[in-house]
């Protein structure tokens, strides 16, 4: 083209109105997201805190309570059935 009398091809890229929009809309989201994690992790510090201060206060071991494992309701709880001996439910 340098001795032509022809101008470069120029290309355009076109994306549709919907193709812009949504990318906005993505964009919007992925901010109200990271909003939301903030959020939730400042209220995560904040119990965490509580937390610690209870167990400062109270000398009590708090988290490690937390995580003790809950019964599944199949374990022995070292108490004996109420089971009449008969076998007979008596009035």
């Amino acid at each position: 083209y340098k001795y032509s009398n022809m101008k470069k091809a120029e290309r355009t890229i076109v994306e549709s109105k919907s193709d812009t929009r949504m990318i906005e809309d993505l964009k919007l989201q992925v901010a109200h997201l990271e909003q939301a994690i903030g959020q939730k992790q400042i209220k995560i510090d904040f119990l965490e805190k509580v937390i610690d201060i209870a167990e400062e206060t109270y000398q009590v071991d708090i988290k490690k309570k937390l995580f003790i494992k809950p019964s599944d309701g199949f374990g022995n709880t070292g108490k004996k059935p109420n089971i009449p001996s008969t076998g007979f439910i008596k009035p």
